[in-house]
């Protein structure tokens, strides 16, 4: 298997390094969103769900 995808596209030539950046600068990007939608989705509920779990095991031992 080989490990350099931009040999695939053109096997005997090197890829111009402006294509090359583009595309490992949309892959951080949509790294980057990934994070973002995690934090405020998935870990925001997390949070929320302990948050409301603490309130109610303070209330219930009032």
């Amino acid at each position: 298997m080989e490990k350099n995808p931009f040999k695939k596209i053109v096997e005997n030539e090197a890829l111009p390094k402006i294509h090359k950046n583009k595309v490992l600068n949309t892959i951080d990007t949509t790294k980057f969103w990934f994070e973002v939608i995690d934090l405020f989705t998935f870990k925001q509920v997390q949070a929320d769900s302990s948050l409301v779990q603490t309130m109610l095991e303070n209330w219930n031992s009032k």
